[in-house]
């Protein structure tokens, strides 16, 4: 069955069983017996292409998860860069409209906070 030949793929490729091993393997799991010559044949031609298709697929899941965690970084920083600036926006608006201070203590605390960036 197809479930079968998926599994056999597995143990030679994934598993890295030899042929004897799987052949024994198949006998005891699925009550299946093949000549090893057949299994040999079958690791050549459908076994090993489908372990560089396997590992390839891998490769680009590995790839696409790093760019996207690269992206989820940036992502994090521009929002902490924008809270920030906000931050600052708020604190330059309490400056700006407090009634207690003087026109001119409100510039030097303006000028102080711009200053340092903060």
């Amino acid at each position: 069955t197809p479930e079968q030949q998926e599994r056999l793929m597995e143990w030679l490729a994934v598993d890295r069983l030899s042929c004897a091993g799987a052949r024994a393997r198949l006998r005891r799991e699925f009550g299946v017996t093949a000549p090893l010559g057949d299994l040999q044949s079958f690791y050549a031609r459908c076994a090993t292409p489908w372990s560089y298709t396997r590992t390839h697929g891998a490769a680009e899941t590995i790839t696409r998860l790093a760019l996207a965690e690269k992206r989820l970084a940036l992502k994090e920083r521009k929002v902490a860069l924008l809270e920030g600036r906000a931050a600052l926006a708020d604190r330059a608006r309490r400056i700006a409209y407090n009634a207690t201070l003087t026109a001119t203590q409100r510039g030097e605390q303006l000028r102080a906070l711009f200053a340092l960036g903060n």
